[in-house]
């Protein structure tokens, strides 16, 4: 079942991002650098690429924090945006926070922010970047939150 929903979210990604980088000379390729990528090319040289990798796409900023206890579980990396699916047992509150404070100290400002019981969502900018959570409480166990980090830096 989770990884139903991993793929889901990653054709959701790529349904969203291919009418942005337009869909005429479009190639999509296998990559030969990771098993379990695909990677997608368009002849305007803009890239994009779906990882079911347990690691952190190379790009993704080392200051945002990834404790033991949050795995990664996909990436899309996009030339200088970068998505990492997560998912973890810490209580949603300590994700939260632990996000949050990063987002505080490295100075980011709020743009949006929403709340419920059971998730989270935020993004701040600075400068040219932007910096972007979301978090759900699985709400069957009410153990697992799942969500993304999400990272840009525009030219």
């Amino acid at each position: 079942m989770t990884n139903k929903r991993y793929i889901l979210i990653a054709l959701i990604a790529l349904a969203v991002t291919i009418p942005a980088t337009g869909c005429a000379g479009v190639a999509v390729k296998e990559s030969t650098e990771d098993k379990g990528s695909v990677t997608i090319k368009t002849d305007g040289g803009k890239s994009v690429t779906l990882s079911s990798e347990t690691e952190i796409p190379k790009g993704f900023p080392t200051d945002i924090p990834l404790p033991v206890e949050v795995g990664v579980v996909s990436s899309l990396k996009s030339n200088d945006s970068y998505t990492v699916a997560i998912e973890t047992k810490l209580p949603m509150d300590k994700v939260v926070k632990l996000y949050q404070d990063y987002a505080d100290k490295a100075n980011y400002k709020e743009v949006f922010k929403m709340s419920e019981e059971g998730f989270y969502k935020y993004s701040g900018s600075k400068g040219n970047e932007l910096f972007a959570f979301n978090f759900q409480l699985d709400l069957d166990n009410k153990k697992t939150v799942t969500g993304t980090l999400v990272y840009e830096k525009k030219p």
